[in-house]
């Protein structure tokens, strides 16, 4: 079996250019569950915050009452 190259150099610029398509892929599949990973975690922290919040009034209001 013939191992593939996997970089090629554009003879106009001569920059080495990697042609691993699957790997790009891979890479922006990867990243994209990792971004939406790093949401969650702010989302649930952010409610975390405004559940703090409230608890706070509601003690606020129930010292005042009393």
């Amino acid at each position: 079996m013939e191992k593939e190259h996997k970089y090629i150099r554009d003879d106009h610029s001569t920059a080495i250019i990697n042609s691993d398509i699957d790997g790009l892929e891979a890479y922006k599949k990867q990243r994209n569950h990792s971004n939406k990973i790093s949401n969650l975690e702010n989302d649930i922290n952010n409610v975390r915050n405004e559940l703090l919040e409230i608890k706070k009034m509601l003690q606020h209001i129930i010292q005042n009452r009393g």
